[in-house]
């Protein structure tokens, strides 16, 4: 029986080894297995290098991915609830229909639906259900919105004034258009 390892992403450390079929790994599904295997026996995933790996409708319901490299990986319908995913990068991540209630992003914030990527930009953009992740900086909404030249500046320069200025609007109006940070601008009128 073939064996799939999920490994470290810096370390290439084996987190989790699961035997499979040979039907299994043809048709792609092996790593899904593997993950769903590694889930349930509560293992610690934290840092395993996915990028790419196809989970569609993976049940991964409780995992402990933070830090785990996802980026490009194929996770449309995957249930992704109460799943630790601090410092998971998500880029290029297929996230469509993926059930993401009470997964925890980073910094103790924890996510109710799957959150908007913009990739293709000088930063990676995550807009979450209240917060914006640009780059590493993450924030609420709000802050955003009201942070001057100065602020921005002190993130990343020049560089980071220069795309703040240039897609600032469209990202706020994008966040506000899906419903984004509604709860944090209703509780601040009250």
């Amino acid at each position: 029986m073939p064996t799939i390892e999920i490994k470290h992403r810096d370390t290439d450390a084996v987190l989790y080894s699961h035997e499979t079929t040979a039907e299994r790994q043809a048709s792609g599904l092996a790593m899904r297995d593997a993950l769903e295997t590694a889930v349930s026996a509560r293992a610690n995933l934290a840092g395993a290098y996915l990028a790419g790996a196809y989970l569609a409708d993976a049940n991964l319901a409780g995992a402990y991915l933070a830090g785990a490299y996802l980026a490009g990986a194929y996770l449309a319908g995957a249930n992704l609830a109460g799943a630790n995913l601090a410092g998971a990068n998500l880029a290029d991540a297929n996230l469509a229909r993926a059930y993401l209630a009470g997964a925890k992003w980073r910094d103790g914030i924890t996510l109710t639906r799957a959150p908007l990527q913009l990739s293709g930009l000088h930063y990676f953009v995550h807009i979450l259900d209240a917060h914006m992740q640009i780059g590493c900086e993450l924030h609420t909404l709000a802050d955003w919105a009201a942070f001057d030249d100065a602020r921005i500046v002190q993130m990343d320069g020049k560089t980071a004034l220069k795309f703040w200025r240039a897609h600032k609007d469209a990202l706020l109006a994008l966040a506000e258009s899906d419903g984004r940070g509604v709860e944090v601008a209703q509780a601040e009128e009250a």
